[in-house]
């Protein structure tokens, strides 16, 4: 099983877009037949710790995204 944490705040509308990212994540995994278990966070939080380790996944995903654009040096 992969659990996919979505971490972001739809209210705030840019900062939604881990949301979305999340549950497109999850519905190609599910597609190609993986099993996932999704949870759609406002903030990390540590209790996130205790729950990710009760459910034991193979894999986890944090999924923190925005929309807005800043200068990145790389």
């Amino acid at each position: 099983m992969v659990l996919v944490i979505g971490i972001g705040n739809t209210l705030r509308r840019d900062d939604g877009a881990g949301w979305l990212f999340a549950q497109a994540l999850a519905d190609e995994l599910r597609s190609a037949g993986v099993e996932v278990d999704l949870l759609l966070q406002h903030q990390l939080t540590p209790e996130l710790a205790e729950l990710a380790a009760e459910r034991a996944p193979q894999m986890l995903v944090f999924v923190d995204a925005s929309t807005a654009v800043d200068d990145v040096t790389l």
